[in-house]
């Protein structure tokens, strides 16, 4: 802290650079975002198909883009990303296909990203067969 800014020393460089929380960028390159969820059954393996997902956040006040993608490999490989703007109300992506995997949001977005969750809208198959 000096005349009533913040600064922050870049470990790996050796360089000063002010913090400034309306600035959501190291240097001139934005700032890498990423959440990923933990693999999700939700209690039960029959299969499921996911309808809907939306993002649950704050509306942003301009173009905010996130990616939305999955996994249904275990953490091997992510789906090709839906780009979902937060600076609409309810950014949804629909017809993500049959699964039991995790999620992956992430941004370089130069604006605040607050989620609070994602909601999900799915279809539960009935039990398919095997020993209860």
């Amino acid at each position: 802290w000096l005349s009533g800014k913040n600064y922050i020393l870049d470990e790996d460089n050796g360089k000063t650079y002010e913090m400034d929380i309306d600035i959501y960028q190291d240097a001139t390159e934005d700032i890498y975002f990423e959440v990923v969820t933990p693999l999700l059954d939700f209690g039960s393996l029959n299969n499921k198909t996911c309808l809907r997902s939306a993002l649950i956040g704050d509306v942003q006040t301009t173009a905010t883009s996130v990616n939305l993608s999955y996994t249904d490999d275990d953490y091997q490989n992510f789906s090709t990303a839906v780009v979902l703007d937060l600076n609409t109300n309810n950014p949804t992506a629909y017809a993500q296909g049959r699964f039991q995997r995790a999620w992956k949001v992430d941004s370089t977005a130069n604006n605040p990203i607050r989620l609070e969750g994602i909601e999900l809208s799915l279809d539960v198959a009935d039990y398919e067969g095997g020993n209860r």
